[in-house]
């Protein structure tokens, strides 16, 4: 529900800007409830990983969700499925600036904070420079969809920080002079000012964690010429009445967070499981998945009649009622290859064994028959999914992965991220790194039970417990699946 002073946070990390945003997802979109937001912008850092889970937890709390990220200094929102898509592509293209018109459409762009290019451009005194970057923008943006980012992280609002200070008064100039709106933001990471401690240790784990995962430093951290952290406490997510407190005088630019949300209408579509068509032009995926599984079976069997023939049309129908035949005939398709070309392949496990079609196709080698295997295990008509584990030689994986990418294409093609989580014992020891504590294995050996006992050891001690504890659970690094991929009929980027 709207209000007399409406705020609408448009610059907002979660966990999955890592190592920068502190927030899980349902904490982030809770605590927007309680403040009676009813619209809120997801922005992590060169991602949409959280847009899912983000969407979701809006609809759950009767929130709007306003999907983006920020890429190189640029917070980017999506106006419209014509913007998500563009944004993927963007994203995909590792946030270029050299294609940044080419997938502008559907898109408002937020700049001139700090450490965007127009923000290090005032601070280093190349106000020409920042003027060219900012007509670079409008030409690619338009007039109604480019905005200049006015922040105030300062505990006492009447007093800027230093370089909040040297950057705003001149995005007012470039405003007047360029016709460029200027919008609020706050460069939200955390949700209470209590949380600002934990979030400076959190932040600091880059230092141990930069070169080996690849992962960007945050973009506040090294600023041009002038270094700064989240040395204030006000990058968390503030209530409305608050945000106007600290622009008593930008009511204009406090209003445009409502104009930009009102401009935002992403709704993301329901997906059902799609794979690459792995049936000739002139059948359908049922047809032939019947003609694959009967000729299997003659293979299988000595006689093709009564328990058998029987087995196959029921599994058969169940398939055909619940539009999953494309799945057995893609998974039949690699594991052919995989066994012509002599890459080991399991003879099956899990559920996936109870199916007489994986047995006549040759996915699994186990007869359901003779071990009187139900097919419901596997396929439940109440909840209908299919889940084919497939085991295949470690070292033989990348050659059925690029069969596959060649087969289908390397765009229809990608491996699953994994997000790694801290837990308790991985957080003590990170902690423990940047503050300085050295008997760390002496601490984690009271782990669990023992956090009263580490407590008495002193001040540090207890802050290492405290802090540890508040970062537990939340996501650090991400990896790649060891072995799952991702396969579609038409390029990744074609889904959102």
């Amino acid at each position: 529900m709207k209000t007399e002073h409406d705020f609408v946070h448009l610059q907002t990390h979660s966990e999955y800007s890592l190592l920068q945003g502190m927030c899980t997802i349902p904490s982030l979109v809770e605590h927007a409830s309680r403040l009676g937001m009813w619209a809120l912008a997801l922005t992590d850092t060169g991602n949409l990983y959280g847009v899912p889970e983000f969407n979701a937890a809006c609809r759950k709390h009767d929130i709007k969700p306003i999907f983006g990220c920020e890429m190189n200094g640029l917070v980017l929102l999506a106006r419209n499925m014509t913007g998500y898509n563009n944004l993927i592509m963007f994203i995909s293209c590792g946030g270029d600036e050299e294609v940044l018109a080419e997938y502008a459409d559907g898109l408002i762009c937020i700049t001139g904070m700090a450490y965007s290019a127009v923000g290090r451009s005032i601070m280093d005194e190349k106000y020409d420079d920042a003027e060219m970057s900012l007509k670079f923008y409008r030409d690619i943006f338009g007039d109604d969809h480019l905005y200049l980012g006015l922040q105030n992280h300062s505990t006492d609002y009447n007093q800027l920080l230093p370089h909040e200070e040297m950057v705003n008064p001149s995005l007012y100039g470039f405003s007047v002079d360029l016709g460029i709106p200027l919008v609020v933001t706050n460069h939200t990471c955390y949700l209470e000012p209590g949380d600002e401690p934990v979030h400076s240790v959190f932040t600091r784990f880059h230092d141990n964690y930069n070169d080996m995962y690849d992962i960007p430093h945050h973009p506040l951290v090294q600023v041009g010429t002038y270094e700064k952290d989240f040395s204030t406490d006000q990058h968390y997510l503030a209530g409305a009445e608050e945000m106007y407190s600290r622009f008593p005088f930008d009511e204009e630019a406090l209003e445009n967070t409502v104009k930009i949300a009102e401009q935002c209408n992403v709704e993301l579509p329901v997906l059902s499981p799609q794979f690459p068509a792995c049936y000739p032009e002139n059948a359908d995926a049922d047809s032939y998945l019947e003609k694959l599984v009967f000729e299997g079976l003659q293979d299988r069997y000595d006689e093709i009649q009564g328990e058998v023939t029987d087995r196959a049309n029921h599994e058969l129908a169940i398939v055909r009622e619940y539009g999953c035949a494309n799945h057995f005939l893609f998974t039949h398709d690699y594991i052919r290859y995989a066994r012509d070309t002599h890459i080991p392949v399991a003879p099956g496990r899990g559920r996936y064994p109870a199916s007489i079609i994986c047995y006549a196709l040759g996915i699994s080698d186990i007869d359901p028959l003779h071990h009187r295997l139900i097919f419901e295990c596997f396929i439940n008509p109440r909840t209908p999914s299919t889940n084919i584990d497939i085991d295949i030689g470690h070292d033989a994986r990348t050659y059925v992965i690029e069969y596959l990418s060649l087969k289908h294409g390397r765009d229809s093609i990608g491996f699953i991220p994994a997000f790694n989580t801290l837990s308790l014992q991985r957080a003590i020891r990170l902690v423990a790194e940047v503050l300085g504590i050295i008997d760390i294995d002496d601490v984690l050996s009271l782990i669990p039970g023992g956090e009263e006992v580490i407590c008495q050891k002193g001040k540090v001690y207890q802050d290492l417990i405290e802090i540890s504890t508040r970062l537990a659970g939340i996501k650090y690094r991400m990896s790649l699946h060891a072995a799952g991929i991702v396969a579609s009929p038409r390029p990744l980027t074609d889904f959102a």
